[in-house]
């Protein structure tokens, strides 16, 4: 371990003389709580597991001498200084070296399990950055260190009131200390001692050899300010200085500051955040005229606002630079103008015309990566592999994958095409439509009135949609930008609980595991129409269906909610006609209604004990074909597990010949007479069936792995993969068993995780991004096959080895567009056409990255560039190539 700060100011409790408390700590960064947390954990150090019980002693002193030995690890205690700290714990090297270093003071016991006081922690702190003396002579502890610590900033927006510290309050005291500008003793003798303190010296700087940043960003991945081919992927520039960057895209044009790390002489952003900056979005309906030098608005009182921008102002359209726009460019139809100020000196520096265009999905070809509207030719085409697609879904940041039909999308296009940014939205409501005014566009469903967006005018708003009942589709703003009649916009869920919450009103809430994937609570509204029956009070409701003992509990529904996330409409087996009986046999298509969700008794037409899911429509009478769309609920049959144990989706694939299901288990919902259902549940108590890995799964190479802190403030492990939509993505692994089949002896051994940058994982994740199920086909580090074929992916292939052609007398893999280019097709083994998702990892740079077809080609044709090539097939069609370097 490093010598470090605290070595020299166990000194200072000897210094003569009250020094003078820096002035200027507050000017350096300071970090919020969660933020300190994110950057502690990005810097490796082993943080304890937020809790909502208090922080011990133990785990404070642990954390902070960590932090003072700049990250580095404790090697294990030969001794211990306290008789109640044994040498096995781990923090009992970093309490010894607090203890011999002025830190802690001595004493026959440590108490390591004892909740830290605030005036305890507050003096660790004034100690490790080397104020003690002046604390001594404000009257020690408690209150000289409080007040110390106070002047210090130490205190900044916490509460030390108590007896005890929270973990919310724990990190952000840590997030305060960062920033304090240590005092350090640069000469001693006799009694006489010499200190300085420097302003921007700090932990971070000192012993993790960060250096603050500060300035504008001048560039992301996808553009520079000037220059809309500016733009480097992984990178960022701030002043035009590149940084190795990963989630500070749309920061550009504003002012910021954070900390980077030097490694060798490359630059990488390790935090970042925006200050000083105003912004100001107009709305296109607000615009009066605009251009590069002078924009005209009105405000919320109707009044007309004249903004003249900076004369150096750069001019974005739709993420990327426009450098020479012309009038017809800020002739916007939707979205928004957005400015930003740096400096807060009202002078506007960046426009940015955000001009979108919507669509409502009619279909969409994963394939080729192209979106299809309903009503227009307009269509999204991602295929090109130079395009950047940006998708965002219902605020989250999605695949092109978790794109589906209906869904709204606005739709931002860079004038060059090169950049698309989607932002989706899955959100209907459905109700009984009550007014519709298309002269303020604005329609009214139930007692809720929605506004208009230009594509509903465009398509909808000539024609008035009648009465009964309606769905809209809304964008993500909760405009409306389409409607139907059509009820089948319904979700199927599986309805497992439901609770009476008492309060100023009874709110009555049902836990359902939807067809997204995700296990939700939903409110009732106050009145909510059942198997089309209208106005049942939510009471009722419950009474009858949900409650214990309900006639629903544990069974399938369909529901719909409306723009407050309230279910309104409820479709139950136990339709209108004959609400004590369960609907049973074909269900007829012809019905739009909300009284339709119907249960095929299949299993009456099977002398088997077992059911096989067909591919074809052969056999109507005894098996059926899964429609594409149906979800399939695997429900383990065990009320006893949490909830978010027991319910999963599945693939189709975990239904085919490989695996009988039990008839009885099975049910099969709304089975048209051509024998096609429209939703499986199946009910089980072997688990294993669940989130099968097959060739369907999700596909990517890791980057990194790590651990964080997520919403509720636990530490749970983050992945950060590029996958096969080309986009690095986030998910989380909350239960840690899954990895442990994928240990080798050697890092099991030396306690690391089983998995590292460059290695190729198939994995199965909810619509939260959380893993439920993971495999390593190929090891990075010992470039080694993993994959095992068996029954779930029967169809993928793996094939690794040397790939170039044009070379006599090479064998294993060659890649190529055009089969001609081979010279010698006796020396070829496999000849595969390009896919679009190519990767190259580089071992020595560390970084993983995309590959362009250019890149491949002149890759397969240089013996001198002949790595390791990892390419994977289905149904002899290549999906993925991956180079190793």
């Amino acid at each position: 371990m490093k010598k470090i700060i605290c070595t020299i100011l166990i000194f200072s409790f000897l210094m003569t003389g009250l020094g003078i408390l820096p002035a200027s700590a507050a000017s350096n960064l300071v970090l919020t709580g969660s933020n300190a947390y994110t950057l502690l954990n990005i810097l490796g150090l082993d943080l304890p597991e937020s809790t909502e019980d208090s922080v011990t002693r133990a785990q404070f002193v642990y954390t902070l001498m960590q932090i003072m030995s700049g990250g580095n690890t404790f090697p294990s205690a030969a001794e211990s200084s306290f008789s109640d700290i044994e040498v096995t714990r781990k923090e009992c090297s970093a309490v010894n070296a607090a203890l011999s270093e002025g830190i802690l003071s001595p004493a026959e016991q440590f108490n390591p399990d004892v909740a830290v006081t605030p005036d305890e922690a507050l003096k660790m702190l004034v100690v490790a950055c080397g104020y003690a003396l002046e604390a001594g002579e404000k009257g020690g502890f408690p209150l000289g260190y409080r007040m110390t610590a106070q002047q210090l900033g130490l205190t900044n927006n916490i509460d030390i009131s108590g007896d005890i510290l929270s973990f919310e309050t724990f990190w952000t005291l840590l997030g305060n200390a960062l920033s304090i500008d240590l005092r350090v003793i640069r000469t001693y003798g006799g009694s006489t001692y010499t200190y300085t303190q420097q302003s921007g010296h700090t932990f971070l700087t000192e012993y993790f050899h960060l250096s603050e940043v500060k300035g504008i960003v001048t560039a992301n991945a996808y553009t520079s300010l000037y220059d809309s081919e500016g733009g480097r992927e992984g990178y960022i520039e701030i002043d035009s200085i590149s940084y190795a960057s990963s989630g500070y895209d749309s920061l550009l044009g504003q002012q910021v500051r954070g900390f980077i790390k030097d490694e060798d002489g490359a630059f990488s952003i390790v935090y970042l955040e925006a200050y000083q900056n105003n912004e100001l979005s107009i709305s296109y309906q607000d615009i009066v005229s605009a251009s590069s030098s002078t924009i005209e608005y009105l405000d919320e009182q109707g009044r007309i606002r004249t903004i003249n921008l900076s004369s150096n102002a750069v001019v974005l359209y739709n993420g990327k630079a426009l450098p020479k726009p012309v009038i017809d460019d800020f002739q916007i139809q939707y979205g928004a103008l957005r400015l930003i100020d740096r400096g807060q000196n009202n002078s506007y520096d960046v426009l940015e015309i955000q001009s979108a265009q919507t669509m409502v999905v009619q279909s969409i070809d994963q394939r080729n990566k192209q979106i299809y509207d309903k009503n227009s030719t307009f269509m999204i085409d991602a295929s090109d592999n130079d395009i950047v697609l940006n998708i965002i879904l219902n605020g989250e940041t999605a695949d092109f994958s978790a794109l589906t039909e209906n869904m709204t999308i606005t739709c931002y296009v860079s004038k060059d095409g090169k950049y698309i940014y989607l932002d989706a939205s899955d959100k209907y409501i459905s109700g009984v439509l009550t007014s519709y005014n298309a002269d303020e566009n604005i329609i009214s469903v139930g007692e809720e009135k929605y506004e208009f967006t230009p594509y509903f005018e465009q398509w909808y708003g000539s024609s008035n949609p009648g009465g009964g009942t309606i769905t809209l589709f809304l964008d993500s703003s909760g405009r409306a930008a389409a409607y139907t009649t059509d009820t089948s916009i319904m979700k199927y869920g599986y309805l497992i609980n439901a609770a009476a919450i008492s309060g100023l009103s009874e709110t009555y809430l049902l836990r359902i595991f939807t067809s997204d994937g995700v296990l939700n609570e939903y409110s009732l509204a106050s009145k909510v129409t059942v198997d089309r029956k209208p106005n049942i009070q939510a009471k009722q409701f419950y009474e009858k269906y949900a409650a214990p003992g309900g006639q629903v509990k544990e069974q399938l529904i369909r529901f719909s909610v409306n723009a407050e996330n309230e279910i309104r409409f409820i479709d139950t087996l136990y339709g209108q006609e004959q609400p004590d009986t369960e609907s049973t046999g074909y269900w007829d298509e012809s019905m739009d209604e909300y009284d339709n969700l119907t249960l095929y008794p299949w299993r009456k037409n099977t002398t088997s004990g077992y059911v096989y899911y067909k591919t074809t429509l052969e056999s109507v009478g005894s098996h059926f074909f899964i429609a594409p769309s149906a979800p399939i609920f695997i429900i383990i049959d065990d009320t006893d597990l949490p909830d978010e144990d027991r319910c999963f989706l599945t693939s189709s694939s975990g239904l085919t010949n490989d695996y009988p299901f039990n008839a009885s288990a099975l049910q099969a919902y709304n089975v048209s007479s051509n024998g096609v259902a429209r939703a499986i549940v199946y009910k089980t108590d072997i688990l294993s069936k669940y989130g099968l890995l097959d060739a369907n799964s999700s596909k990517g190479i890791l980057n990194s792995i790590s651990y964080g802190m997520n919403a509720e403030g636990f530490k749970i492990l983050q992945l950060d993969i590029y996958t096969e939509n080309r986009t690095f993505k986030t998910f989380y692994l909350e239960d840690e068993s899954l990895l442990e089949n994928l240990y080798t002896d050697e890092n099991q051994e030396a306690g690391e995780l089983p998995l590292a940058m460059g290695d190729y994982l198939r994995f199965v994740a909810d619509s939260k991004n959380n893993i439920i199920n993971i495999a390593k086909d190929f090891d990075a580090s010992s470039l080694t096959m993993l994959y095992t074929r068996n029954g779930e992916n029967e169809n993928l292939r793996y094939y690794f080895g040397t790939a170039y052609n044009g070379v006599n007398n090479q064998q294993l893999v060659s890649s190529a567009i055009d089969p001609s280019l081979i010279e010698d097709m006796n020396t070829v083994t496999y000849c595969l056409k390009i896919p679009t998702f190519t990767v190259v990892y580089d071992s020595t740079l560390q970084k993983i990255y995309p590959a362009s077809a250019d890149e491949i080609i002149n890759y397969i044709h240089n013996p001198s560039q002949a790595d390791k090539l990892l390419a994977v097939t289905r149904y002899v069609e290549c999906q993925v190539l991956v180079i190793y370097r």
